[in-house]
């Protein structure tokens, strides 16, 4: 019998297997196809709308279409005269995403015009489009004062911190916030100052707290002001601010193995112990078969603790501090 014969055209395309009717049963042709290339999409999240001098963001997303990822570097095209484009990340693997931000300047032509983001990466161009609109201000901008002050409450001969942050409408502003402007604060008890206020549009002074008359506890007003120029309104804020003549202060009292009175006092804002301060104790006891009261001059020691032995059966038992021109009284009572 003849022997048969098929020629197969090897995957190289250059060269041929001889096939007979002795191998072509153990002809078991494998064939892998190639990996997909390595493709990627661009998209935005939208238009960006700014006032000459100020800036917009909006949304870059590369997207993974096929292939493995490879490094995609963003660039942008088509910008108005006196503006700007950076991306936070002007580089990445897709899937990612970045910020494309658009600053302008007082200079930048107004109206509209089309961006486009650029990326490139693996030997491919992509990109994606969007719309700048640049709108001119409209006359003086306006302003406002966010205003607070801490800690809260003050406590007389105590640090306070007055701080704030000035808003307005496009010139001297980022984001919002008003830059490097002039702000004039004042309060009730004869503080002022004025402060210039930072990149972020915020301001602080800090003073001491006053001594209400007669230790109680006093409001107070705290004013910010900015006085109009060429180009902004003038605004101000007062806010209400409430200053302790004297420091609140707590003090404990326990009984301990049956012998001893004894406790702690301290400050109540910072539970800092109170050396060396006077305290009274007044015990109600059983002397033979009569109750009586008994009051005891105590000191805290050190470390704010104050004690006394007391050997005698008891039903009740006061320690009290008095306060004096810096700290607040207080007391503390135990019952049996």
């Amino acid at each position: 019998m003849s022997t048969a014969e098929i020629w197969i055209m090897n995957s190289d395309g250059t060269s041929k297997t001889r096939l007979t009717n002795n191998n072509v049963a153990d002809f078991n042709p494998t064939f892998s196809p190639a990996a997909p290339p390595f493709d990627f999409s661009l998209s935005n999240s939208g238009g960006i709308t700014v006032t000459q001098g100020g800036s917009g963001s909006n949304t870059i997303t590369a997207t993974l279409v096929s292939g493995s990822t490879q490094t995609v570097s963003l660039s942008a095209s088509g910008l108005p005269a006196g503006s700007t484009a950076s991306f936070n990340l002007a580089s990445g693997n897709p899937t990612f995403s970045s910020t494309c931000t658009i600053s302008t300047s007082t200079s930048t032509p107004t109206g509209s015009c089309t961006i486009t983001v650029t990326g490139t990466g693996g030997s491919l161009t992509r990109t994606t489009a969007f719309t700048l609109a640049v709108n001119a201000p409209c006359g003086i901008g306006s302003t406002r004062i966010v205003l607070d002050a801490s800690p809260k409450p003050g406590y007389s001969y105590q640090s306070v911190t007055i701080f704030g942050t000035l808003l307005g409408s496009w010139r001297c502003i980022r984001d919002g916030m008003v830059i490097y402007k002039p702000v004039v604060i004042a309060t009730d008890w004869g503080f002022t100052a004025t402060v210039t206020t930072d990149y972020y549009g915020q301001f602080s002074a800090a003073t001491t707290c006053p001594y209400p008359a007669g230790g109680g506890t006093r409001e107070y007003h705290i004013t910010a002001t900015f006085y109009e120029d060429q180009d902004l309104t003038g605004s101000s804020t007062t806010v209400l601010y409430q200053v302790i003549g004297k420091i609140p202060t707590t003090i404990t009292i326990s009984y301990v193995a049956n012998r001893v009175f004894q406790g702690y006092l301290r400050r109540a804002d910072t539970s800092a112990y109170l050396a060396y301060m006077p305290v009274k104790l007044t015990v109600h006891y059983l002397s033979g078969s009569t109750w009586q009261t008994g009051t005891f001059d105590l000191q805290t020691r050190h470390d704010g603790l104050w004690e006394l032995e007391f050997l005698f059966y008891w039903n009740s038992a006061t320690i009290s501090f008095e306060g004096d021109e810096t700290y607040a009284s207080s007391s503390a009572t135990v019952t049996r």
